[in-house]
């Protein structure tokens, strides 16, 4: 016997929210959301160290051009590849 979903029950299924694949769970530390737990306390101790005086010039998610050994990485558009 097939078993058949009405479109309601389908509907209820994907408004479930996703669970992370490792269990980690979404964060905001002073506005700012982080997608772990482990991450936001990473970010705390890095801002601690640069009141210190320790660090400087702290940045989120910057963004690393690649540069091989004969120049810049491409895309296969001719864009520059970056991480």
């Amino acid at each position: 016997m097939v078993e058949r979903m009405t479109a309601a029950d389908i509907l209820a299924t994907q408004s479930q929210p996703k669970s992370q694949k490792y269990g980690a769970q979404r964060t905001v530390v002073d506005g700012v959301t982080f997608d772990s737990k482990k991450e936001a306390a990473r970010w705390a101790q890095l801002c601690l160290l640069q009141r210190a005086g320790q660090i400087s010039d702290l940045k989120r998610q910057v963004v690393v051009p690649l540069v091989g050994r004969d120049g810049p990485l491409l895309s296969r558009k001719g864009r520059q590849m970056r991480i």
